[in-house]
């Protein structure tokens, strides 16, 4: 039998005897009588036998979530929620299924926060918790779908190594541009050849080398890279530098007693194969300077004295070698002439006359003869 909509069921013409009424289904919202009613039926009763059944209302509920995508909508596993009660005690913890579920069973009536614990890679946290209340009589399920947005920012580590050792190189300074060229950062790297800018929007950037180590070639052309929405780990850029690859040659000629700078010494710069690469001359501080040698081997060969010095017999070799940060310094010394000349004209005392055959000695301090 089922009541009616007055909450009434009638049973007639039940035998005289003793009988249960057990409930067997109630209605939504209501718990369901656990216990049956017992009631007899005597001979001669002349009235209806009246029975009141109470039910009381389910004081439980129960709630499932929805966690989602907040552009795409997809659904999104492995996100943990805490329930927490009006006191901040933790009621229940769940994890979203791979269909982006989770069932929260059995809560009693009272008002609740769902809080976000544990979010996904690539996922902003869900900031604020959400409040919900279970009320006496829930027939169904109180349900939530909660979004959660991409990381909207990411990170970029560099690295800046030498080209051929691979080894890091410390104090390189970069600039991150946006799109715009604007500078957003500037970071210089450590002794591990280590950089990070940290917290950049989405968003297309550069980097650029402002300053190079020295003896190193500074990084002609800036690096292109993007930051996009739900990047989970930090770009990696490895930056590699190469070693300057000229050098310069600064000579100093000086006069080897007193070292008195000496100008108008002509050298000629000539490579392993003997082949001119450079030539130049002294100022009158005795100073010439070649530039942008490449890396190699060359001699420095005099090729024009300064007037009254011996000239230089040997070439001076030299290295330019990768990497060089300052100017090959070469001092060359010249030796004053040890010998002269002496040229005699015989003349007529009077008339200054021209006179030929006339012979002379040349003697020494010692009066030794040194020529005739």
């Amino acid at each position: 039998l089922t009541t009616d909509k007055s909450g009434k069921a009638k049973i007639a013409d039940l035998s005289v005897g003793k009988y249960k009424l057990v409930e067997v289904e109630s209605l939504p919202g209501y718990k369901k009588l656990t216990e049956s009613v017992s009631f007899e039926i005597k001979k001669g009763m002349i009235e209806v036998l009246s029975l009141k059944i109470e039910n009381e209302m389910v004081d439980t509920g129960n709630v499932e979530i929805t966690k989602i995508d907040k552009d795409n909508k997809a659904l999104l596993a492995g996100v943990t929620f805490v329930v927490q009660d009006e006191k901040g005690n933790e009621v229940k913890k769940v994890t979203t299924d791979k269909d982006g579920k989770a069932n929260v069973s059995d809560l009693p009536v009272g008002k609740y926060e769902l809080v976000e614990v544990e979010s996904l890679p690539g996922y902003k946290k869900l900031e604020k918790p959400v409040s919900f209340e279970i009320k006496k009589g829930m027939t169904k399920s109180l349900t939530f779908t909660v979004e959660n947005e991409m990381v909207d920012t990411g990170n970029v580590e560099i690295t800046k190594i030498d080209k051929d050792s691979k080894a890091p190189l410390e104090g390189v300074v970069f600039e991150v541009r946006d799109s715009k060229g604007k500078v957003v950062t500037k970071v210089t790297t450590d002794k591990d050849g280590k950089a990070n800018a940290s917290d950049l929007s989405i968003g297309k950037y550069e980097l650029v080398e402002v300053e190079t180590p020295a003896g190193y070639k500074p990084l002609e052309k800036p690096i292109l890279f993007e930051i996009e929405k739900g990047r989970v780990t930090a770009l990696q850029l490895t930056v590699e530098n190469e070693l300057v690859d000229t050098g310069n040659v600064e000579i100093t000629k000086v006069d080897k007693e007193n070292k008195d700078a000496l100008a108008d010494a002509v050298f000629e710069i000539q490579d392993e194969a003997g082949q001119v690469v450079a030539k130049i001359t002294t100022d009158k501080k005795g100073h010439a300077q070649v530039t942008n040698l490449s890396v190699g081997t060359y001699k420095l060969v005099e090729v024009n004295a300064p007037k009254g010095y011996k000239q230089l017999v040997d070439p001076i070799t030299f290295q330019i070698e990768k990497g060089m940060t300052k100017s090959l310094a070469l001092t060359v010394e010249n030796e004053m002439l040890d010998k002269g000349n002496v040229e005699i004209t015989k003349v007529d005392k009077e008339g200054q006359k021209v006179l030929a055959g006339v012979v002379f000695e040349v003697q020494d301090e010692q009066g030794k003869v040194v020529t005739e």
